[in-house]
């Protein structure tokens, strides 16, 4: 009897259930209510709030002839000559709409002008289709701009628009050209999974807080051109062909997955911005290293990041260059570990005439005086060291104020100087060592690594010189 009590009581929610979607379906299909446009025009002319839902306005939603409060507005009008023309309609004077308007999943059949408006409360045409244009030129939201899943079938222009809210665009199409040229986005600008059909012209805009663009898709060229992002900007999973930008604007840096970074760095090259294609493809490959890899693979991208910067970076080889040749002439100059042959030797102590050409020589002496002091300190430890590991720390400690007293009285003599260390380290990395100096006992095989490794760093630096130089 429970079973079959339980199995009435499921069978009855089912049709509760199913009764409430068909019942939730067929209030869905209920005609839109109509609402003619001088309606909404007249509450906004009267300072009344707007708010519709589900309703069919026909005909344009123009302020044009609104008898509206004024003020004048101050704009900046650096844009490139050939896109003055998108400021046509856009004037210094603006009316002042002080009430919201609220719009939502409603179908307008007609255009929007409501450019040159400064809107004090929320605009919202959350899910509303516009069928013709849709103008807010000139205009400033003081405060949330909601097109959420708004569709303009036509274009939509919103150049030199002021967003001090977030403006949320999220989901929204445009079968035209959507124009934001000169734009301020001083909040959040949200366009995730928005849907450009014509091209989307976004060039010399300022977006204050994050950029979302991720799943966007561009079916037609993107402009970010002269356009500066304060915070990130968001490409994931956004998919289009041309996007034109300078990658010095994205002052708070990039976010995106890996085909949306190879597309860009494609557009990039085929606008012949390479340094910023390189930039980008840096960015990508150290976005790359710290995802999920092989340990062998995170090696060899390490390897390749601090040896040339993934090859778009030469400064990175040269640096190891210099500081390599450096290390290993401090090295043989510290230890000791290079001499010079008798003849060689005689000729360098071999007295030149005085004349004032050698004043520059003795100021160099002298100013090297100090390192010549520090050598002496430096080989003098070691010396120590070398001997405590024969005798121990014991014996090594008693004889310190001897072997002390010792070095004060009879310093050890340097074989070379740090600049012939240096000129021997030069030669060594970049060719062969010089035939009058050799290397001391196992100083040899430290010739023999930098020898090595000037090889490699060169032909590196040849290779990433070409890759950068060579297009």
């Amino acid at each position: 009897m429970r079973t079959r009590a339980g199995c009435a009581l499921t069978v009855a929610a089912l049709v509760a259930l199913l009764a409430a979607m068909v019942a939730g379906g067929l209030a869905a299909e209920e005609p839109l209510r109509v609402v003619q446009a001088s309606e909404i025009l007249g509450k906004i002319e009267r300072g009344e709030s707007v708010d519709y839902d589900r309703v069919f306005i026909e005909g344009d939603l123009d302020i044009g002839g609104l008898d509206l409060p004024t003020r004048e507005v101050d704009r900046d009008y650096s844009l490139p000559m050939d896109l003055i023309s998108t400021l046509i309609g856009v004037s210094e004077r603006c009316k002042v709409i002080s009430t919201s308007i609220k719009i939502a999943n409603s179908v307008i059949n007609g255009s929007i002008y409501l450019n040159n408006t400064i809107f004090k409360e929320e605009v919202s045409f959350e899910s509303t289709e516009i069928r013709v244009n849709a103008d807010f030129g000139g205009s400033s939201f003081s405060d949330y701009a909601n097109f959420r899943e708004a569709r303009t079938h036509s274009d939509a222009c919103f150049v030199l628009a002021s967003f001090g809210d977030d403006a949320d665009f999220w989901l929204s199409g445009f079968d035209g050209d959507a124009n934001f040229w000169g734009s301020s986005f001083g909040g959040n600008a949200n366009f995730g999974l928005a849907r450009f059909g014509g091209d989307a012209g976004f060039g010399w805009s300022t977006f204050g807080g994050d950029s979302d663009f991720g799943f966007a898709s561009f079916g037609g060229d993107a402009y970010f051109e002269g356009s500066t992002f304060l915070g990130p900007l968001d490409l994931s999973g956004s998919r289009f062909d041309r996007f034109e930008m300078e990658w010095s604007s994205l002052k708070g840096g990039l976010i995106a997955d890996g085909p949306a970074y190879l597309a860009l760095i494609k557009s990039l090259k085929e606008l012949g911005r390479y340094e910023d294609a390189d930039s980008c493809y840096y960015q990508y490959r150290r976005w790359r290293q710290d995802g999920p890899e092989p340990l062998w693979s995170k090696v060899t991208d390490t390897v390749a990041w601090l040896s040339c910067g993934y090859g778009v970076r030469p400064s990175f080889t040269l640096a190891w260059c210099f500081g390599l040749m450096g290390i290993f002439a401090l090295l043989f100059w510290l230890g000791g570990g290079i001499q010079l042959t008798a003849a060689w030797d005689h000729e360098r102590a071999t007295p030149a005439a005085w004349s004032l050409a050698r004043v520059p020589a003795v100021i160099i002496w002298w100013l090297k005086l100090p390192f010549i002091f520090v050598k002496m300190l430096l080989s003098w430890i070691w010396a120590q060291v070398k001997r405590a590991w024969r005798i121990g720390i014991k014996g090594a400690l008693l004889s310190v104020p001897r072997a002390a007293l010792a070095a004060w009285r009879h310093p050890i003599e340097t074989q070379i100087s740090f600049t012939e260390a240096l000129y021997f380290s030069i030669l060594v990395f970049v060719s062969q060592p010089p035939p009058h100096w050799m290397p001391r006992g196992r100083w040899r095989y430290a010739v023999m690594a930098e020898d090595v490794l000037g090889w490699l760093m060169l032909a590196l630096l040849i290779v990433t010189l070409g890759n950068v130089m060579i297009r």
